[in-house]
């Protein structure tokens, strides 16, 4: 049991960024080669993973934004995610998830950047 929910758990946390492949990895004799390999779960990482704990993290610290729709996408996101833990991943779940992120990430980040540029023009 204590295999099982290792490995779910890191299923769960999978299904939000791009595996690195080892074999691949090792086969590779450059630094342009490996960077190839590292690339895509960098930018899923830092954009999908971390943009979903930004907006979890968001949401529950500004409680007007739980008003608004946004919670809507969050609750998506970490509902797809769990219905998804029990099986075997594929890129055809992840795609819509990742969108759903993305787009709750990118609403967000405006509404802090837009936050702060006017109080900047008041002062």
């Amino acid at each position: 049991p204590w295999y099982y929910t290792k490995t779910r758990v890191y299923t769960f946390f999978r299904l939000y960024f791009t595996g690195i492949n080892k074999v691949n990895y090792q086969q590779q004799t450059n630094v342009l080669g490996k960077l190839k390999i590292i690339y895509p779960f960098l930018v899923t990482f830092i954009c999908i993973l971390l943009g979903l704990l930004f907006s979890l993290i968001f949401i529950l610290i500004k409680k007007s934004s739980r008003k608004e729709n946004f919670i809507l996408l969050l609750f998506i996101s970490l509902y797809q995610g769990l219905a998804y833990t029990p099986f075997t991943l594929q890129s055809r779940y992840t795609v819509p998830i990742h969108f759903c992120i993305l787009i709750l990430t990118s609403i967000l980040v405006t509404k802090i950047l837009k936050r702060n540029v006017f109080k900047d023009k008041i002062l």
